[in-house]
């Protein structure tokens, strides 16, 4: 089976690291699984002529996902300004390269597209990929926020969100990371019917898991400023309205209130996104700049340490297509909290405890019976990982590649 992937978000992760959210991940946890898998043959499409570069036909999109090796082979150029951009990319000239492009790349593998697939993993379908006559098509939805919630974006991601929409076909298929998800997507939009709505559960890197070296642990400690001692509640995540990251900083303040006696830390971990100005005011207005930390953006080789530093990881956002956040965390033994919304009940289950996102007296109760009680903390520890062993790469990728059958009309 031939497979055309959309590799464009790995080309961006590897340019920013504001980049590398959740969808980055999935990319590239999910292109080895795949090529492990067996009878699926790869070929990486990027569709920016700024992070493109000179691409070879021959580069698998699973060799693409880690290093990236092929994809780039220049530094990006500076990108005009956005208006200017998105102008340039709907011109004919422009489409035309783009067909040009693809057609080639096609050419050299020997790929016929009407016997091919083609998966994006989040963006709209480009037309060239009509033009070529895919025998499928295939578009992974992480969560349909946007339309839900339209005023926790930036109107750029709402109106690319529409266009994502707007690009779809009757024919397609379309993969939901969660059930939560299938359930939105099947509200919100009537273009693909439902049999073609598909839910495949995704999974945490196969990299983390819990790193029970004293000496490495403490190295880790002492890079990030943390104190023996100290009471660590982790967070990780983009920086942003909708991980709710204010009820974050009001539950730990009221917990700090009640226990002044006890040392409590909070690392926040992520790059910083929109709308961070109200986060970075309440913590000077609050008084917690010593006690909060802004990590920014931690690679793998680091975020397994922090996940088994934490005491505990705590979570509550307003919205999640899946969550893979909590889910590392249980993957690497840390009691997970997280709201009691859309697919967070999915993924964490009985192994977590559920709060109202709304609540920041809930949020403060379920800190102090994790963080003060031993017997809690070991419990849901042991509970998560057994959690996380039900989620896996090969399973994702498996039931992909059944969806990529689908599409091609093969059972």
């Amino acid at each position: 089976m031939r497979l055309v992937f959309d590799t464009t978000v790995l080309a961006q992760g590897a340019r920013s690291e504001r980049a590398r959210t959740g969808i980055h991940r999935y990319a590239s946890q999910l292109l080895p699984a795949l090529e492990r898998s067996g009878d699926l043959h790869g070929l990486g499409y990027c569709r920016d002529p700024l992070l493109r570069g000179w691409q070879s036909a021959t580069d698998s999109p699973a060799a693409l996902a880690p290093s990236l090796t092929g994809l780039i082979r220049h530094p990006a150029l500076v990108r005009p300004a956005k208006p200017l951009w998105r102008a340039l990319q709907a011109s004919p000239w422009a489409r035309r390269r783009q067909r040009l492009h693809l057609d080639d790349l096609l050419h050299t593998a020997g790929i016929d597209p009407e016997r091919a697939v083609y998966h994006s993993p989040y963006a709209a379908i480009p037309p060239e990929v009509r033009r070529a006559g895919f025998g499928g098509v295939v578009l992974t939805i992480h969560d349909m926020l946007p339309l839900i919630e339209p005023n926790l974006f930036p109107r750029e991601t709402v109106r690319g969100f529409r266009t994502t929409l707007a690009s779809l076909r009757p024919g397609d298929h379309l993969v939901c990371v969660s059930g939560s998800t299938r359930d939105d997507v099947l509200r919100l939009q009537r273009t693909v019917p439902a049999a073609q709505v598909h839910v495949v559960p995704l999974a945490a890197a196969t990299g983390l898991e819990p790193v029970q070296d004293p000496a490495a642990l403490e190295v880790l400690r002492q890079h990030f400023g943390l104190e023996q001692g100290e009471r660590l509640i982790l967070s990780v995540g983009t920086l942003e309205p909708r991980k709710n990251l204010l009820l974050t900083l009001e539950a730990f303040r009221r917990l700090r209130a009640r226990h002044p006696a006890t040392a409590f830390r909070l690392l926040l971990v992520g790059a910083r996104g929109w709308q961070i100005a109200p986060l970075l005011h309440r913590l000077k207005a609050d008084g917690l700049e010593e006690a909060v930390r802004l990590a920014g953006f931690v690679e793998d080789a680091m975020l397994a340490g922090l996940y088994s530093c934490a005491d505990v990881f705590v979570y509550p956002s307003l919205y999640e297509g899946f969550g893979l956040p909590p889910l590392e965390a249980m993957q690497c033994g840390t009691p997970v909290i997280v709201s009691r919304r859309s697919s967070l009940p999915e993924v964490v289950g009985e192994a977590g405890l559920q709060v109202d996102p709304l609540d920041p007296d809930a949020l403060c109760a379920a800190l102090e019976r994790v963080l003060l009680d031993p017997s809690t903390r070991c419990a849901l520890a042991r509970q998560g990982l057994a959690r996380a062993k039900t989620f896996h790469w090969r399973r994702t990728a498996e039931e992909t590649a059944q969806v990529y059958r689908l599409a091609l009309g093969r059972r």
